[in-house]
């Protein structure tokens, strides 16, 4: 169990509890940490602090200091496309690589690869309800036709405020953001060339903000209840279809998108 070159290159002579450390450093997570520690080419060699305590991790790698993380579209500008491509290539394959090796004395533990699932340990289905980004995305599918102010000149922005989820069912608001066009005239004072002043109409457009709220129904289908993520399940159709004539909805004008299925509450 004793290695003493780790010991030494890892700094792991002060450790304070003998049975956590073999825990989480068994040999083979010695022997791998070894390896990230002397590798010098294709990783950074010895350039991290890594300390524990409790169940608290710290990592910190030198070499993320130098590393550019902005993504500034500025640095990718180029007349020359095969250089603005190099460029760009090269940029995210040095952000990667930074990253990876800045956790990879994580990586290199065996034990936090081991970890037990969400279900295992709250004895729960993991996303049993969507997430907001999921209703947004259907409501986007629906169309903004279907969402935006009928006084609204451009085009719109949706956002989703979910329920509390009842019954396997969430009522979704979803408000649509854009803005009406208005026309406005204003008459600026011009000298011409007759050596008078002139008033010259001129024509623009204010836009206003208008906003307008309606409600979708959101249900989320069995995973394993249909091959097809886009087709209403076979085996819950029956308790699907209960649910929607609830609020006088016909199947037809149900959207079904990555096994969740969603309509649009008429008259809201």
């Amino acid at each position: 169990m004793s290695n003493r070159e780790f010991d030494a290159l890892f700094g792991a002579t002060d450790r304070d509890h003998e049975v956590q450390f073999r825990l989480l450093f068994t040999p083979l997570a010695q022997q791998e940490m070894l390896k990230l520690l002397q590798d010098d080419e294709t990783g950074f060699g010895d350039t991290f602090y890594f300390t524990k305590n409790k169940k608290i991790n710290i990592i910190e790698s030198a070499h993320l200091h130098a590393t550019r993380i902005d993504g500034d579209p500025g640095r990718f500008r180029s007349h020359d496309l095969a250089s603005a491509r190099q460029v760009f290539n090269d940029y995210h394959n040095e952000l990667f690589h930074s990253l990876y090796f800045g956790i990879a004395p994580l990586l290199a533990i065996p034990l936090y690869q081991q970890h037990r699932s969400h279900a295992d340990v709250y004895n729960i289905a993991q996303g049993d309800a969507s997430c907001f980004w999921e209703h947004e995305s259907i409501a986007n599918y629906f169309g903004e036709q279907k969402f935006k102010h009928p006084e609204c000149d451009t085009r719109n922005i949706l956002r989703a405020e979910s329920s509390i989820p009842y019954e396997g069912t969430q009522t979704v608001s979803i408000v649509a953001y854009g803005y009406k066009g208005v026309s406005r005239t204003t008459y600026v004072s011009v000298y011409g060339r007759d050596g008078r002043h002139h008033d010259v109409p001129v024509h623009w457009t204010e836009y206003l903000d208008v906003q307008k709220a309606s409600t979708l129904l959101v249900r989320e289908q069995n995973p394993l209840s249909s091959e097809d993520e886009n087709s209403l399940p076979k085996d819950n159709e029956a308790e699907a279809r209960a649910t929607f004539q609830k609020h006088n909805l016909e199947p037809h004008n149900i959207a079904v998108r990555r096994s969740i299925f969603a309509a649009l509450l008429p008259g809201r």
